[in-house]
């Protein structure tokens, strides 16, 4: 069993009717429960003239490799709307972005491991603390509150939901 975060979100139609709908598929992913941290709205990073995400972070224990675990959650995208061919930093209906797979380190193409961004995002670093408030970054020792603080500031709001 490996244990893996997953960030969520969503800045076209419902995000929280779609942020549920994917933890919902999600599920035959894992081997046991899932844990959520709660839902958030954030206002968008890198993007120009994009509506306000809907954001969350899950967590649970899978025994799919890495590029099984990606593929899958590709499905999960596409099923929900998102095309195959998206740009980066472009809205979306569906967004969900493998943080770290254990502690696994990896830079291959079409997939890095931890997720190359994760660290400096708010909209992944809140809800991960929500989840795990000792958590680090494999290779990385410095705490994620510390990380928090380095982050480029951005307007998040706590919704209802999960959490």
């Amino acid at each position: 069993m490996t244990k893996v975060y997953i960030a969520l979100g969503s800045n076209i139609g419902d995000g929280m009717e779609l942020l549920e709908k994917a933890i919902q598929m999600m599920q035959p992913l894992t081997n046991g429960s899932i844990s959520c941290s709660s839902f958030w709205k954030t206002e968008p990073v890198d993007m120009e003239d994009a509506g306000w995400f809907t954001n969350a972070v899950v967590a649970f224990d899978t025994s799919l490799k890495a590029f099984e675990l990606l593929e899958a959650l590709q499905r999960i995208e596409r099923s929900n709307g998102r095309p195959v061919d998206h740009g980066r930093n472009t809205s979306r209906r569906l967004d969900l972005d493998i943080v770290t797979y254990g502690e696994e380190i990896l830079v291959e193409e079409g997939l890095q491991l931890p997720h190359p961004r994760a660290r400096d995002r708010l909209f992944v670093l809140l809800p991960l603390e929500e989840l795990a408030p000792h958590f680090r970054f494999p290779g990385d020792e410095r705490a994620i509150a510390t990380l928090i603080q380095c982050a480029n500031g951005i307007h998040m709001e706590k919704l209802g939901g999960r959490g």
